[in-house]
């Protein structure tokens, strides 16, 4: 890395995924339900209830509810198709998350599932945690990395010249 880019160098956690178990399946189907009357949807503005072949529920919840632009989206899932998988699991990306935003999906959680949001996320487990680093000075040219017959790919590794072998 050359002397200009020391030090200027910003790191956000861009994307987290966490899962929960519950033991109790009753909370999961009672969680499930609530998420799928027909109330829900309509007390949050634009959220969107659908299934996948993970999930028996899976909800696309912009956060903060009541802000009309600049919204974060957060992603709740419920309800395991295949035995082992986690009871819930929440994808966010929390570098795009207000405040007031977080508070919403605190309320959100804390009205539809079981344990308390500290309980929650104190005992989920991290499936995925993505991080930006963003090289503040840079053009993309003094980070391309070149590799044989793979053509360029942008990396966040600046270009440095190797030394042929004699």
């Amino acid at each position: 890395m050359n002397n200009e880019a020391k030090g200027n160098c910003s790191i956000k956690l861009d994307r987290l995924s966490i899962c929960y178990n519950e033991s109790n399946q009753e909370y999961v189907q009672k969680t499930c339900g609530l998420l799928r009357d027909h109330n829900m949807p309509e007390s949050i503005p634009r959220m969107t209830i659908t299934k996948n072949p993970r999930y028996h529920v899976s909800c696309l919840i912009p956060v903060p509810f009541k802000e009309a632009s600049g919204k974060a989206m957060s992603c709740f899932e419920a309800g395991p198709r295949r035995p082992g998988q986690a009871s819930y699991r929440l994808d966010y990306n929390p570098s795009k998350l207000s405040e007031a935003g977080f508070d919403d999906l605190s309320v959100f959680l804390e009205t539809i599932i079981d344990p308390d949001v500290v309980g929650f996320f104190r005992a989920s487990k991290v499936t995925r945690c993505d991080i930006a680093l963003d090289l503040l000075g840079l053009h993309h040219e003094d980070f391309i990395v070149l590799g044989m017959g793979l053509g360029k790919h942008l990396g966040a590794v600046p270009v440095v010249p190797f030394a042929k072998a004699d």
